[in-house]
């Protein structure tokens, strides 16, 4: 297992990508991130990047090269999807802003507060590193 990350200019759809976005984390979106408000779809931007959220974003861009579809929502960007999903609005209810990020597979919520490492995802998605 390899830990170096790929590029990061792997397409992935996001929240603002009209054409691949879900109006909610089932149907065909394999993998849906509630993530939680940052400055961009990715938090990938600015002088200071996160070294975390590069591993993510490096992570949820392998993703999409297997052939799954990946969505991003940010919190900051797009408030009304957290609300209109009943999963995430009840973390939220419960455990306010430390619920973030939540991450779905397949409709179903796999992680919440953390975003799952590169061998949880393949694992839990059938996938062979």
């Amino acid at each position: 297992m390899s830990d170096s990350l790929p590029a990061l200019d792997l397409p992935l759809a996001t929240g603002t990508d009209a054409a691949n976005r879900a109006t909610a984390p089932t149907g065909p979106v394999d993998v849906a991130v509630f993530d939680p408000p940052m400055c961009c779809s990715s938090g990938v931007c600015g002088p200071g990047i996160d070294p975390m959220l590069l591993r993510v974003s490096a992570d949820l861009g392998w993703l999409g090269k297997q052939g799954l579809t990946v969505e991003r929502v940010n919190l900051g960007q797009e408030p009304m999807r957290f609300v209109e999903t009943p999963e995430v609005r009840e973390l939220l209810d419960r455990d306010g802003e430390d619920a973030l990020p939540v991450v779905f597979i397949r409709g179903e919520v796999f992680a919440a507060g953390r975003y799952p490492n590169r061998m949880e995802l393949a694992g839990a998605l059938g996938l062979s590193l």
